[in-house]
């Protein structure tokens, strides 16, 4: 048998974490964020997520990219290859290390022109 929970979101409307999960679930919640700002990653959290007036059991994980927090669940325990997870997250390295290199680069070209420019 298959659960289905379909939470539609209007794109203009912020929607927090909070108000999707049941009160019974609300510390293990602030458990499961603490631990993706201070990892990274947190997965395989058992959480009671209200869908519409009924309370279902989901299975939440969590990781941040770009400063932000991305939590997906499923109704069932997901397999996780942590392989992919460290694959996400090189990837997720290695872009911002190629814009830092970027910017200081960037700084540098804006550094000679400004020289070109100056009045002899």
């Amino acid at each position: 048998m298959k659960t289905s929970i379909t939470m539609d979101f209007d794109q203009q409307t912020p929607v927090y974490l909070q108000d999707l999960i049941a009160d019974a679930s609300v510390s293990k919640a602030e458990e499961l964020l603490q631990q993706v700002d201070t990892d990274g990653v947190s997965i395989d959290w058992e959480l009671q997520v209200k869908n519409g007036k009924s309370i279902v059991w989901m299975v939440l994980s969590g990781f941040r990219v770009f400063n932000k927090l991305i939590i997906i669940g499923s109704t069932r325990k997901m397999h996780y290859d942590l392989a992919l997870f460290d694959e996400m997250m090189q990837i997720n390295n290695d872009q911002s290390n190629q814009i830092r290199e970027l910017v200081k680069e960037n700084i540098r070209l804006k550094e000679q022109l400004a020289k070109l420019h100056q009045p002899s």
